[in-house]
């Protein structure tokens, strides 16, 4: 009986502190952390039309970028906040507010699957296919 009492509180410490652990190491969490700081991009689509800025991920789930489409000669600027957060892998970026609303309107949302993310460079990919290369701004 006095060795049950013993075993008891430790097993029950071991128990909690898996428990913590778990919920430390949830997926994602890592690399939330990995992706805070800034990060540019610069994208040709099919079309020719070239976006390129600057993404700056924030703590609290906040999210901005400042940077432009061109199209040939004609330039738009695009400025853009929002909130992050990241499920299964995969970044979820949700507009609030837009310079250019009638092509990027508040509330719209774009889910990108993490492919690979380290100090230098993050690769994503969208629901259609497109990978998409940022590089870290130090």
């Amino acid at each position: 009986m006095q060795t049950q009492k013993v075993y008891t509180p430790l097993a029950l410490l071991g128990v909690i502190s898996l428990l913590f652990l778990n919920i430390s190491c949830e997926p994602g969490a890592g690399q939330e952390k990995k992706l805070l700081g800034a990060w540019t991009s610069r994208e040709v689509d099919s079309d020719g039309v070239i976006t390129e800025g600057k993404t700056m991920y924030m703590d609290g789930g906040k999210v901005s970028f400042m940077g432009s489409l061109k199209n040939g000669t004609r330039e738009i600027p695009v400025v853009m906040s929002g909130t992050w957060e990241v499920k299964n892998e995969h970044i979820h970026t949700t507009v609030l507010t837009s310079n250019i609303p009638q092509l990027i309107p508040s509330g719209f949302t774009l889910v990108e699957k993490i492919v690979s993310i380290n100090d230098k460079e993050l690769v994503t990919q969208d629901p259609e296919g497109s990978t998409s290369v940022y590089t870290r701004v130090r």
